[in-house]
């Protein structure tokens, strides 16, 4: 769950698991292997990443560039893929504020 969803969209998301648990069963925990470190350290947990999304932030202030909604959760959206474009990973001028909305529209393969 992420840390800026509202208590709405938290009894939202818990209906929505609760749903899904009741229809297909939980999921099994799969044990960990001994070797798992704990922790992932990728690019996305970086300081540097950290800094980028808070630039962003501020640029454009909460503000969906797509849409203009003003009200609830925002994504920091890469405009040149993170994964294929790593040295534009920490480029403010890469970035842009959408609301959820938005964002999963255009990750889910309904893009315009």
């Amino acid at each position: 769950m992420p840390w800026t969803m509202t208590r709405a969209e938290k009894r939202y998301d818990k209906a929505v698991k609760k749903a899904f648990h009741a229809k297909y069963g939980k999921r099994k925990k799969k044990r960990k292997s001994k070797w798992w470190p704990g922790k992932f350290n990728g690019p996305r947990q970086s300081v540097e990443y950290y800094n980028w999304r808070q630039a962003v932030l501020k640029r454009d202030g909460k503000i969906c560039c797509r849409c203009g909604e003003t009200k609830g959760v925002f994504h920091i959206h890469h405009i040149m893929s993170f994964y294929y474009n790593p040295e534009l990973r920490y480029d403010i001028d890469n970035g842009e504020v959408w609301c959820m909305v938005c964002h999963n529209t255009y990750h889910c393969g309904l893009k315009n």
